[in-house]
């Protein structure tokens, strides 16, 4: 059995380490036709894969993960004078020299990577939308661009399912201090969105954008043996540990835990290992609801009841794991997927329709 499990795992190792392979033509490509066209256009550049620079990563091929050499190497080797650089992204290579990739938005990632090896001035992400927004497009159309928000900000947003942003491609900014700039390669001359550590004018408490992740699970176990017991939640959670289980959001009782996973999980097996411990309920079909603006938990009571009496007045009873305090910035809950998107749309039209807005503003944000 042994020796079965070790081939099993060693051929899992070998498809994830082929798929990496396989996915690194396109960024390898996209650099030498780039590249190739400047120079036709009479810019002289130059491509190179970024392991080629420096970029170094663990072994956990299709999700690696950076190494702190790789800010060393891009320093010490990463030197031009007489072109410009075109770099892949998204893609690296291990100590032992396989290629790796850094998963979704690993692009983005690399750039902040090199932009803060490099101690930029500004980090500028090129995408297909014009800057951060008020909220996912895709689901309220009219909302709007927002100019300028903090670093933590945009990882709330980034983390609780903003797509124009994954959340560690900030994290390499945040260190430095570097400007990250958000802009549109279909409207250049947009200034979009540029996200700072802190500025002057911001109003603290005010909501500033609704983020939205979808097709998650809850998980809640209950168990009467959680009350007063010390180490009881450190055995709930080191199951998540073992399995490799992130959660995103957290609400606990006496003698209860809902926690919320991402919609892959494999929640038999988290269930088979969590009910030594506790009853275990698995739900999916919800989604996070987040409510973010700098500040917010210095007004948290106002904005919840602004939040709460909108979902009320629009006819939504059942919200679940109401999460509020853990972050200086958010107010989060779960509610069922069917809903979301609606919810989304009044709480647009609550914070930041023509009319509410100076209502919610004046009530609820100030």
């Amino acid at each position: 059995l042994a020796r079965s499990l070790f081939y099993i795992t060693e051929s899992l190792r070998l498809s994830k380490r082929m798929q990496d392979n396989i996915a690194s033509f396109g960024e390898r490509f996209s650099a030498r036709i780039v590249a190739a066209n400047l120079n036709r256009l009479g810019v002289n550049a130059k491509p190179y894969d970024s392991y080629d620079i420096g970029f170094v990563t663990d072994d956990n091929f299709t999700e690696a993960e950076i190494l702190p050499e790789t800010y060393l190497n891009l320093r010490k080797g990463f030197i031009f004078h007489d072109h410009i650089p075109v770099v892949t992204g998204f893609i690296a290579k291990n100590l032992s020299g396989n290629l790796t990739t850094l998963g979704r938005g690993g692009s983005d990632y690399s750039a902040s990577i090199l932009g803060a090896a490099l101690d930029a001035v500004e980090i500028q992400i090129w995408t297909d939308v014009t800057g951060v927004k008020t909220a996912d497009p895709r689901i309220v159309p009219e909302a709007r661009t927002i100019e300028m928000m903090s670093f933590s900000e945009a990882s709330e947003l980034a983390y609780f399912g903003a797509k124009v942003l994954h959340p560690k491609t900030i994290l390499p900014a945040v260190a430095k201090n570097i400007p990250v700039r958000v802009l549109n390669t279909y409207e250049p001359e947009n200034p979009g969105t540029l996200i700072v550590r802190e500025w002057k004018n911001i109003t603290p408490g005010k909501v500033r954008a609704i983020s939205c992740k979808k097709n998650i699970k809850t998980i809640s176990m209950t168990s009467s043996r959680m009350l007063n017991a010390f180490g009881f939640l450190e055995r709930l959670f080191s199951v998540f540990a073992r399995n490799n289980v992130v959660v995103d959001v957290i609400s606990t009782s006496e003698v209860s835990v809902s926690a919320t996973v991402e919609r892959n999980t494999d929640t038999d097996i988290l269930r088979f290992e969590l009910e030594k411990y506790a009853d275990v309920t698995v739900e999916d079909e919800k989604a996070i609801i987040c409510v973010i603006g700098d500040g917010l938990k210095s007004r948290s009571t106002e904005v919840a009841s602004g939040i709460f009496h909108c979902l009320a007045e629009s006819g939504i009873y059942r919200v679940e794991m109401i999460s509020q305090g853990a972050s200086e910035i958010n107010i989060t809950f779960v509610v069922d997927l069917k809903v979301a998107d609606n919810i989304v749309k009044k709480l647009h039209e609550q914070f930041f329709g023509d009319v509410s807005t100076l209502k919610m503003e004046e009530c609820a944000c100030h």
